[in-house]
């Protein structure tokens, strides 16, 4: 006895006859803003907190003071303003990313990792995080647009304007 699971957000894309062999179907929503908040906090602490706080303790071993000692170089630290990520701006980032897969928003994460990993300073701010926030909205977006030119348009459609409502129901 085996039990195959199958998972996509794209289940229109699979084969009828693979469908047509699934026993059961589960469908999962997109998060809401309470979970969307959850998600948010969880791999900002993941992705960029304990990455960040990770890499300073290695910076300030033994090994890299002696290092910084010989080289004459200062141990280069990671720092996260405080106002990132705080309630108030936690409460933006979830309304500005109301849509959203729990898969991007951890790549948005990810992004916001790299970020602090390619940095100059070393430092990452709110605007950093709004910047970052930004270009993944518009790829949202973006995505959005490309699903939705590739259905067959529902009858009654008119205008661009229900483009987001036909998106909305394609993902329900």
């Amino acid at each position: 006895d085996f039990m195959l699971v199958l998972a996509t957000n794209r289940a229109d894309d699979l084969d009828p006859a693979v469908l047509d062999r699934c026993d059961e179907s589960l469908q999962f929503s997109l998060p809401n803003d309470e979970c969307r908040s959850s998600l948010l906090m969880q791999y900002f602490n993941s992705y960029v907190r304990d990455s960040a706080q990770q890499h300073n303790q290695q910076e300030q071993s033994i090994y890299s003071r002696t290092k910084s000692f010989f080289t004459r170089k200062e141990p280069f630290l990671f720092e996260i303003n405080s106002d990132v990520m705080d309630c108030t701006h936690l409460r933006t980032v979830v309304k500005e990313t109301a849509g959203f897969s729990g898969r991007e928003i951890g790549k948005m994460m990810v992004a916001l990792q790299s970020a602090l990993h390619s940095s100059e300073d070393g430092k990452i701010n709110k605007r950093d995080v709004n910047n970052i926030l930004n270009i993944k909205t518009k790829e949202h977006a973006e995505k959005m647009k490309m699903v939705c030119s590739h259905t067959i348009l529902e009858p009654g459609f008119t205008n661009s304007s229900e483009l987001h409502s036909v998106s909305d129901r394609l993902r329900r």
